[in-house]
């Protein structure tokens, strides 16, 4: 079975039982807790997938690691681990991240620009996509890219709006190559 499926159906299945246990919200703080430990520690993510150290000293780190989570956040992590699947976690974390969106009705926007973006134009981003596209909440990312030069780059869903000072250039090439 592919990763993205294996990631898809643990996901939606703690998705489900968070929803049973009326404590969505906190398990996915904790996900995005975990996701955020996994990307930053190496070493976490290499015990996790060592085929060399045992499960129980897996459930033991992993407990450790999860001791201030919610009670079924931990239970989960220590099932993956009973089922092979811990190797898995960072892919379900994202899926589960991104099954909550869904489940929530928050669209995630990646705003490009050239230097970080202040709080002020940032919600000037969210109130323009919020209206535009008939939105309720919406996450901004910002990242930056030095090539943009000035301006932004969004993407919202399948859209992309460039309004960078590096398209606006490429255009201007254009015109000057054609005429």
């Amino acid at each position: 079975m592919s990763e993205i499926r294996i990631a898809s159906r643990y996901s939606k299945s703690l998705a489900h039982l968070a929803t049973e246990a009326n404590s969505l919200d906190a398990v996915y703080q904790d996900i995005t807790t975990i996701r955020l430990a996994l990307s930053e520690s190496r070493e976490l993510v290499s015990v996790l997938q060592s085929p060399i150290v045992k499960a129980e000293q897996k459930k033991n780190i992993l407990s450790q690691v999860l001791k201030s989570q919610n009670p079924l956040t931990i239970q989960f992590a220590l099932y993956l681990v009973d089922k092979k699947r811990e190797m898995y976690l960072s892919g379900i974390c994202d899926a589960f991240i991104n099954h909550y969106h869904q489940l929530k009705g928050i669209a995630k926007a990646k705003v490009t620009s050239a230097f970080s973006l202040n709080a002020a134009t940032i919600e000037s981003v969210k109130k323009y996509l919020s209206s535009t596209f008939s939105k309720d909440e919406i996450l901004v990312e910002n990242v930056i890219d030095k090539s943009v030069i000035g301006g932004m780059v969004i993407q919202f869903e399948d859209r992309l709006l460039d309004m960078s000072v590096r398209k606006e250039i490429q255009e201007i090439k254009k015109q000057l190559i054609y005429n």
